[in-house]
């Protein structure tokens, strides 16, 4: 196989976004303009003070072939269209730009059988959007989250993770007891894991 590179970034709409980064760890950029965790704005004539295109992920998929499972009609179905695309994992860690880059994608549209995400309710709220909204959409879209046996820090105990499968209203209390742990350590965050559902 091979890999395509796309100079932009995954989003819910078309754009232009600037870049905030942490000054010791390169990795930890976010197109939130905040200066929490001690992220700043890139220095002026720095590799990355530079404008970032943003696109609808749904449009990127389209250009590269990747039919979409419904049309304009509704018509298409959810199984055939994953299989037939192979879209077998997407991971999404985007500090907390993730429901953007999710909702530009349109998971009904194109639908991947495993899904990861980091959850940091701290950046997602910094990105303005809400982390129940968050795992709300990725439930409401077909999936349901599953057991992560790594996990060390006991997130998916068997009670939560039962419940997080069941409702959106257990997905719901399941994000605010995240989002509480989140306020307890500011820098708490989990990556999180879900299956399409094919019932």
């Amino acid at each position: 196989g091979s890999i395509t590179v796309i100079p932009a970034a995954a989003s819910d709409e078309d754009g232009i976004g600037r870049l905030t980064r942490h000054p010791e760890s390169p990795g930890m950029t976010t197109l939130a303009s905040t200066n929490a965790f001690g992220m700043h704005e890139a220095e002026k004539g720095s590799v990355l003070d530079v404008d970032i295109v943003l696109r609808k992920t749904d449009q990127v998929m389209m250009q590269y072939g990747l039919n979409p499972a419904n049309d304009e009609n509704g018509d298409g179905d959810r199984n055939d269209s994953y299989k037939n695309n192979r879209l077998r994992l997407i991971k999404v860690d985007a500090e907390g730009y993730e429901l953007r880059a999710l909702k530009g994608l349109n998971l009904t549209k194109y639908p991947f059988e495993y899904l990861t995400i980091e959850f940091f309710p701290k950046l997602i709220q910094e990105c303005g959007s809400d982390p129940t909204e968050l795992l709300l959409y990725i439930h409401e879209s077909g999936y349901r989250f599953i057991m992560n046996p790594g996990d060390a820090g006991g997130v998916y105990d068997a009670a939560v993770a039962s419940a997080a499968t069941t409702s959106s209203e257990d997905v719901k209390n399941w994000a605010k007891r995240l989002v509480r742990n989140n306020s307890r350590n500011e820098g708490y965050h989990v990556n999180l894991f879900a299956r399409l559902n094919h019932e």
